[in-house]
């Protein structure tokens, strides 16, 4: 069904008019400065001739900003006038019994998590490519400043600018996946009671728009645990031994001059020893920041827990690496808990059994039902896609609990 959410695009065409007029006073400034420049000579000519392609670009781009704000608006009001001509005409047993699509009555596939509408799961590239905004000359327009501000709400990102912040969603667009599985999870468990998320997580369960607050709760995992290992938590530190060791695959002499051993005992097995050698090395320690680029089931399963333990919340988990049927698989989300997978080197089919990525890098992915020939439904970038159990080159299963 074709809808527009008329009250963002009145937004966008508010934001759009901002922008005109604010382009149309720096043209002004930049013809100003054009007319003042007393230098001489050829230096001052390209000055005056910068001066006026940047101002030449300003109009154009003012320009451009006014006649889509005009367009918007138009849209919305032509959109609302038709709606409104369209509802007139249901019977009236039809307009009552609308519902709310975050009502029981409204929950696809068992889960308001998972819908056709406002997104399947949490999308890790929504904040880089939706709510950056866009940057022009010196200034950034049309970004979320809501999510801008509570970045700046946390320890070490106080101080972040608008270019920074933007930069972190870049960050997450390419490492989040495992926070956005996480995040997934944590709704799937709390979705019926968004007072006690509120409670618990210091922001509301929904959004302005009545959609689940996916970003919201990805950056409150990602900032406050990014990069982090809890050697006091489950898992901590052997997630840690196995970043670092992981860190010289591609340079293990470095290693064996540093530890005198080898990291790797072959292509697919640590050295019992390297690691001891480095666990070692934090001996004593709680705490450790150690930048990563992603997350291992591991790392991300001691994140979690931590992140959850601060919540005031139990968290239970099974890692499992050796792979399920579709029938254990579907008996595992039939008891309510919530699976999540990491695999690499496969393909994502919609539904109609058409590729739309292939060969994919490793990925974490919330795993959402099995299908009547065997193939797991799975939630990946805010999208509903399958994967093909015999394209994947692991299973890595991180089975949870949130109580």
């Amino acid at each position: 069904m074709f809808s527009i959410d008329v009250e963002a695009s009145k937004r966008c065409a508010s934001d759009l008019e901002l922008v005109a007029d604010t382009l149309e006073k720096v043209r002004g400034a930049l013809a100003s400065a054009s007319v003042e420049s007393a230098m001489a000579g050829s230096a001052g000519l390209r000055v005056q001739q910068s001066i006026q392609r940047a101002s030449d670009v300003a109009q154009v781009y003012g320009r451009g900003a006014a006649s889509l704000s005009v367009a918007l608006s138009q849209i919305a009001d032509t959109y609302t006038k038709a709606e409104s001509g369209a509802k007139s005409k249901l019977p009236a047993t039809q307009a009552d019994t609308a519902v709310s699509r975050n009502s029981d009555a409204n929950l696809a596939d068992g889960s308001g998590v998972f819908d056709s509408k406002g997104g399947y799961g949490g999308d890790q590239g929504d904040m880089e490519h939706n709510q950056s905004g866009f940057k022009f000359l010196w200034w950034r327009f049309f970004e979320n400043g809501e999510l801008f501000d509570a970045v700046r709400k946390y320890p070490g990102y106080e101080n972040y600018t608008d270019d920074q912040i933007a930069e972190l969603f870049k960050e997450i667009n390419s490492e989040g996946c495992g926070y956005v599985a996480m995040a997934n999870s944590i709704f799937m468990q709390f979705e019926s009671d968004p007072a006690a998320f509120e409670r618990t997580f210091g922001f509301p369960m929904y959004d302005k728009d009545g959609e689940f607050n996916f970003n919201r709760l990805i950056l409150d995992f990602y900032c406050t645990t990014d990069d982090m290992f809890y050697l006091d938590e489950d898992s901590g530190t052997h997630a840690l031994v196995v970043e670092v060791l992981n860190s010289y695959e591609d340079h293990p002499q470095d290693f064996i001059d540093k530890y005198g051993m080898a990291p790797f005992a072959d292509e697919d097995h640590y050295n019992p020893d390297a690691m001891q050698a480095v666990a070692n090395d934090y001996q004593n320690r709680h705490v450790v920041n150690y930048e990563t680029s992603g997350t291992t089931t591991s790392s991300l399963d001691n994140r979690l827990e931590h992140y959850l333990s601060q919540k005031g919340l139990s968290y239970t988990s099974e890692i499992d690496r050796n792979g399920m049927t579709a029938s254990e698989l579907r008996n595992t989300l039939d008891s309510g808990k919530c699976v999540n997978i990491a695999s690499g080197g496969f393909n994502l089919y919609d539904s109609e059994g058409n590729v739309v990525a292939s060969d994919v890098g490793d990925h974490w992915m919330t795993v959402t039902g099995v299908t009547a020939d065997g193939n797991y439904v799975v939630s990946s970038w805010g999208d509903k896609y399958y994967i093909h159990p015999n394209e994947l080159s692991y299973q890595d299963y991180l089975i949870m609990d949130v109580k």
